[in-house]
């Protein structure tokens, strides 16, 4: 297919059962059109006119259930680097390892982590309460300050405000009022349904470098709210450590006219040293699922402002029919699977405690007692000139009530 002067060649992998049904090519317009002109325009007025009716700040109080994944990876993994560290068993392991979102390349999963929560919350106080009823971690325990720092990228994203914050940097929003000001949108299909229509939209970066967003969105009619949406970061946006993100949103219509947050999807792709694509990283998975709305059935002020108390570890564990129950695309049986293959692996435990040991600074002794950290080991000043010093601490879990620390310096 020729793209941009140049003859460009598309792949498209199909799984076993799936059948092609189309191919859309969108690219940037060459001519911007005025506001008022592009048809995209008209659809989006009535997405800003009804927005207030999407999400949760219309109603009085609302209770809803949320059960959560995220996973770490190592992404860009080739056969040959496979077969180096899985050695006899990369046959065996090879049919469940998947590949990453650009179909490129392999990655392995080190570490999932899945919780359930009940959330309950009251707009007009401003007052929300979080219960984490279930928690369950499988794989490589990952406790260096890089695995937590590219958790907290993802934390949720509502499309719904005008400005969306990704890695600490403030993207607008591509269904923000102000949204002609940043991007190009093109109308390229409309599907009629049961009510009315549905209209999607591709909308790509104004100016290149700015902090927004490519991707699409479909709005449904008569409500014309926003029925889901995918978008990720234009590679040209500089963010530390960060090689690609991308978002995808659905919503539910619970009743007429009113949308809420039905599922969220979050991949990232994440470097320590450069931004190069052939650079192997952490790859990063986070899904969420929301359900069981009560809306407008407040509870008492006190019930809000009373923190859920947590004894021990042990109040979290449920069985695995629980955790059956909840993941309802059973999407994690695989990864699952995959990371009991993978627990006993000593290349793969190597790769990532030394992951955990530069981005952290600590290195593991012994089960519960860690050196460092590595970076204050050796010093020099003008006063005292060459300083030597090892520090240990004792290290069971990031959840510890207590550390004891020693040291011996020269």
């Amino acid at each position: 297919i020729r793209i941009k002067n140049k003859n460009q060649y598309i792949k498209i992998l199909l799984f076993e059962g799936e059948q092609l049904n189309e191919v859309v090519v969108v690219q940037k317009p060459k001519k911007r059109l005025k506001k008022k002109q592009n048809p995209a325009y008209r659809i989006l007025k009535q997405l800003w006119a009804r927005k207030s009716n999407m999400g949760l700040s219309k109603t009085q109080a609302y209770e809803y259930e949320k059960y959560s994944t995220f996973e770490v990876g190592l992404n860009n993994m080739d056969t040959i680097f496979l077969n180096k560290v899985l050695g006899k068993s990369m046959d065996s392991v090879l049919t469940i390892i998947r590949q990453n979102r650009k179909n490129k390349l392999f990655y392995i999963p080190l570490n999932l982590k899945e919780e359930h929560w009940s959330v309950f919350g009251e707009n007009n106080s401003d007052l929300e309460r979080l219960d984490l009823n279930a928690l369950r971690i499988s794989g490589l325990k990952t406790n260096g300050f890089f695995f937590k720092r590219v958790e907290n990228v993802f934390k949720y994203v509502n499309v719904l405000n005008e400005t969306v914050v990704i890695a600490d940097k403030s993207f607008a929003s591509p269904i923000a009022k102000t949204g002609f000001l940043n991007y190009d949108y093109v109308l390229t299909d409309s599907l009629k349904t049961k009510k009315g229509k549905e209209y999607k939209i591709y909308f790509f970066p104004r100016r290149e470098g700015d902090w927004v967003f490519e991707g699409k969105m479909t709005i449904s009619s008569p409500s014309y709210a926003l029925k889901d949406i995918e978008m990720r970061i234009h590679p040209d946006i500089n963010l530390n450590i960060v090689r690609d993100v991308y978002i995808k949103q659905s919503f539910k219509e619970f009743v007429d006219g009113v949308f809420l947050p039905n599922t969220s999807n979050y991949e990232g792709d994440f470097t320590v040293l450069s931004k190069n694509e052939d650079e192997k990283g952490l790859y990063i998975k986070k899904n969420e699922t929301f359900n069981s709305y009560v809306l407008n059935k407040p509870k008492p002020v006190e019930f809000y402002k009373n923190i859920q108390s947590i004894q021990k570890d042990s109040d979290l564990k449920k069985q695995d029919d629980y955790w059956i129950n909840l993941d309802s695309e059973k999407t994690t049986a695989n990864t699952i699977s995959l990371l009991k293959n993978l627990e006993n692996n000593r290349k793969v435990k190597s790769i990532t405690s030394t992951v955990d040991f530069l981005t952290s600074g600590y290195k593991v002794i012994t089960p519960n007692i860690q050196f460092g950290k590595w970076w204050d080991a050796l010093n020099y000043n003008d006063i005292e000139g060459l300083r030597l010093n090892a520090r240990f601490r004792t290290f069971r879990s990031l959840d510890d009530r207590y550390r004891s620390t020693a040291f011996f310096a020269y």
